[in-house]
């Protein structure tokens, strides 16, 4: 007759608070999250172990491992559409006890804002050029290959519209 012992370190798994408002498409936040064993009345990190994502999201995440059981979360939210997501992690090493965790976020569009760089007053009949400077909101960083949308509105003859 064999026996055959099977021995797994207790562990525990300090995770962020996670993102406590709603993150913008196409930036990249960081979370760390600490992965360690308990041996007695002591913790060590866990070094090198798997983790494995799941979940709506998990394609924009990329996971570093940095030094004594501290692994850093890079993601750079790209969706389709602004909503909720969830993505699990499930840190996983032969000898040590799984841990569980859920990153739950929202993604919002990146707030954006039209500044107007000429002036709208020209004399009647003549050409007007307008130019326009496209910046999010937030940074003030430009946005390039951006549609704008023109309408204006010129009293009680009508109204003209511009694609450009």
């Amino acid at each position: 007759m064999y026996v055959t012992l099977v021995l797994e370190y207790q562990t525990s798994l300090k995770t962020p608070l996670g993102p406590l408002d709603a993150l913008i498409y196409g930036r990249s936040y960081s979370f760390d999250f600490i992965y360690s064993a308990i041996v007695g009345a002591s913790e060590f990190g866990i070094d090198d172990a798997e983790v494995t994502l799941s979940g709506n999201g998990s394609e924009w995440i990329s996971i570093t491992y940095l030094s004594d059981g501290h692994y850093n979360v890079t993601l750079t939210p790209t969706p389709i559409r602004a909503q909720d997501y969830n993505v699990g992690f499930t840190f996983h090493k032969i000898g040590y006890v799984n841990q569980t965790d859920v990153l739950s976020f929202l993604i919002e569009k990146i707030p954006v804002e039209v500044i107007m760089l000429s002036s709208l007053t020209q004399p009647e009949h003549s050409q007007v050029d307008i130019e326009v400077e496209v910046v999010e909101a937030d940074t003030r960083l430009d946005i390039s290959d951006a549609n704008v949308t023109l309408s204006v509105n010129i009293g009680n003859t009508g109204n003209f519209w511009a694609d450009e």
